[in-house]
This record gives structure tokens, C-alpha cells and sequence, in this order.
């Protein structure tokens, strides 16, 4: 299949400078180390990237996001006429373009798509804007489910997509690219083929390729490059799998009886006193409960059998996905409305699979909870299928 496409980002110049933290350097130089130096300075850049966005996440966006839904309650409980409040939707458009901004600059730094999807979902993402980008044609193919494989797995993968799409779009000249994973029971294959100018007689690895290869071999995988049958290069990464690894696939939340108890789940307290002030204006809903990490949540859905929970799926340990593979696995009958700071196609979608009753931005909170709310109540979903039909 051909990749869905994502809007360019204006901004992603400005940050990309980012990118370029690692110096070159010669693998030799390592020899002799427990690890290499190049896989030591990719783990490094990871790290501070990771870190400088969930800073980002965590104090300034949340902030925001605690903002709007202070002044969307604000602005009911005053009840003055949409006509007079020129100001007021002034203030509004200022922090919604401040949350826009800060969401951008922490999804340059460390997209959030591997660490709230997963790895399909992400590789597709990830090509869609590297085609926008680029203008390189891109395609996807792989299985409609993946085998589960741990983080460092899942990032190294990821990385070998990464990189390899950059050398194509830097040195290969090519026209079209196009990425393909094969899972056998005992392997995982992932290959991206271009046909570009190929590779050059005596071509030198540089530190990219090194730092794949051996992020691959810690895992016992290999890495491959080759020339194409009819140009361009061929990039082979394999991993074995154990026998445990099992498929990433969902069913869906059993069916539970009507009500209208609510549980907030999300690690940030100000995000919390936001959601239970807007929902404080239902008379018919009740805030049973907040929890600020995974484990919480499931100590609460246990003791406190809400109708509806309200969960960030991005929270420090366990995130919120594991809490609803593990409600499933409980049977626990809770409908689950997915609450997220990013608004992406790709994670709306993984929140559809999952079997969750509806997903919404944190950026719409204040238009749009309720409303989700209300759809689980009465045994309906609450997705946006424009979005849904782009994230395949």
C-alpha cells in the first residue's frame, strides 16, 4: 500500500539541528570498549531527545492544556453572550497556538508515535512524512499485526527506518522507496529497497549504518546492504524472535451496563483538577476517582468499578496501554475514553483497535470530552472516521 501523507511542518528546520548532535567518528577507535562508542553516543542523543520532550510534555503542555480548560469553564459559569467575548476568544487563540507550538517542538525532538503505538504504526507515520517531505514516493507493506518485542527491539527497528530513509534521501537519488516486514516464527525481517544510484564502488559505511549494525548485533540481529537486481540498494535488518512473542492485536472491551461513574487517570495533578472542574458542570457525572499511574488506575477500576474512565496513555513506567490490555485480561468492564496531548490519526486508530470508546486531544478537551463521555455512556464510540480513513 501506498503511505497516507501528514502536513509539512513549517517549523521542523528549526530544530533539526538536533539531528546532527553525534560527531562523526571512527568504530575502530572503540575496539576493546564494552560497547561501542557510536552505539553509546546514539543511546546519549535518545536520551536527551526523549528527555527534553517529556519536559516539554509534562510542565509546559500540560500547563496549557490546564489553561484551556479552566477558561472553556470559566466562560460557562459567566454566561455572557458569544458577542462580547472578543477578548476572552483572543486569550483562547493565544494559548491554543502556544500548545500547538510546544506540541510541535517535543514531537521534533522525540516523536511520540513508537512509544504510544508501537512499531507498525509508527514505521507507517514515520514514511508518510518522509514522502510529504521529501516528495520521494513511499509505500508500506507488513502484516495488519505485529509480533510483541521489548523497547530496545522495537527503537532499534525503528532506527534502521530512521537512518536508512535519510541516506536514501541524501545520497541515493532516488524516486521511490519502499519499506517491507516479513515475520517468521522464529524472525523478524524488516527490508527498504530505493531505486536510486546505488552504491558506489568502495563505499565507507559512515557512523549511521555503523551505529544500526551494532545496535542490531546486541540484539543478535544482523544488518545487510546490498545492491538492487535493477539499482538503487537493498538494507536488510533481522532479529530473532522467541517463541513468547506474541501478536499485538486486540480484542474488544466486554459490553458493561449504563452509569455514570467517572475515573481520571493521568499523571499531571493540574490536568486532573481541569477534567474534574469541566465534568464538575455535568449534574449527572460523578468523578468517583483520579489515579496518576498505571498501577493506580488498576487498583482503582478494581475498588471503584467506574462506568467510564478517562486515561492518558502517556505516563512515566507502565503507560496507559497496559492498562487496558490488563483490564481486558481482567475482564474488567470499564469503556474507556483515551485522552491524549497528541492529536494524531495514528493514535486514534490504535485506540479504536484496542477496543477503547473514544479518543480525544487534550487540545479539545474542553469542546469534546463530554461529548465522548456521553457516546461510551450510551453505548456508542466517539472517533473522528475522517482521521481514522488517513491513519490506514
Amino acid at each position: 500500500m501506498t503511505v497516507t501523507q501528514e502536513h509539512p511542518n513549517p517549523m521542523e528546520d528549526r530544530y533539526r539541528t538536533f539531528d546532527n548532535i553525534i560527531p562523526s567518528t571512527d568504530a575502530s577507535s572503540s575496539k576493546g570498549s564494552a560497547r561501542s562508542l557510536s552505539v553509546r553516543l546514539a543511546e546519549a542523543q535518545d536520551v536527551e531527545r526523549r528527555k527534553i520532550s517529556r519536559e516539554l510534555h509534562d510542565s509546559v503542555g500540560q500547563s496549557l492544556v490546564a489553561a484551556k480548560l479552566a477558561l472553556a469553564n470559566l466562560k460557562k459559569r459567566l454566561g455572557i453572550a458569544e458577542s462580547e467575548l472578543k477578548e476572552f476568544h483572543e486569550v483562547e487563540i493565544a494559548v491554543e497556538e502556544a500548545l500547538a507550538e510546544v506540541r510541535t517542538v517535543s514531537h521534533l525532538l522525540h516523536p511520540p508515535t513508537l512509544d504510544l503505538m508501537g512499531l507498525r504504526m509508527s514505521i507507517v507515520s514515520y514514511a508518510a512524512g518522509f514522502q510529504e517531505r521529501t516528495g520521494i514516493q513511499s509505500s508500506v507493506e507488513m502484516p495488519d499485526s505485529l509480533p510483541q518485542v521489548d523497547t530496545d527491539t522495537e527503537a532499534a527497528l525503528f532506527r534502521v527506518v530512521q537512518e536508512s530513509l535519510t541516506n536514501v534521501h541524501r545520497h541515493a537519488r532516488a524516486s521511490t522507496v519502499a519499506i517491507r516486514v516479513a515475520v517468521a516464527p522464529n524472525e523478524f525481517q524488516l527490508s527498504i529497497y530505493d531505486n536510486g544510484v546505488g552504491l558506489a564502488q568502495g563505499h565507507r559505511e559512515g557512523i549511521g549504518i555503523q551505529g544500526m549494525r551494532e545496535r542490531l548485533a546486541e540484539l543478535n540481529g544482523t544488518l545487510t546492504i546490498e545492491a538492487g537486481y535493477n539499482g538503487g540498494s537493498t538494507i536488510v535488518a533481522k532479529i530473532p524472535l522467541s517463541p513468547s512473542n506474541g501478536s499485538d492485536g486486540a480484542d474488544v472491551l466486554a459490553t458493561p451496563t449504563a452509569g455514570h461513574r467517572i475515573l481520571v487517570v493521568d499523571d499531571h495533578d493540574v490536568l486532573r483538577r481541569g477534567v474534574r472542574s469541566l465534568l464538575a458542570a455535568e449534574s449527572d457525572f460523578e468523578v468517583c476517582g483520579e489515579a496518576s499511574s498505571a498501577e493506580q488506575a488498576l487498583e482503582a477500576v478494581q475498588r471503584l468499578r467506574p462506568d467510564v474512565i478517562v486515561l492518558d496513555v502517556q505516563m512515566p513506567g507502565n503507560h496507559g496501554w497496559s492498562v487496558v490490555r490488563e483490564m481486558k485480561k481482567q475482564s474488567l468492564t470499564s469503556r474507556i475514553i483515551v485522552l491524549s496531548h497528541y492529536d494524531l490519526p495514528q493514535i486514534e486508530h490504535a485506540a479504536k483497535v484496542a477496543g477503547c470508546y473514544g479518543y480525544v486531544s487534550k487540545s479539545r478537551a474542553s469542546n469534546d470530552l463530554v461529548s465522548a463521555i456521553r457516546a461510551a455512556l450510551a453505548g456508542s464510540t466517539f472517533f473522528n472516521e475522517s482521521q481514522l480513513a488517513v491513519s490506514r
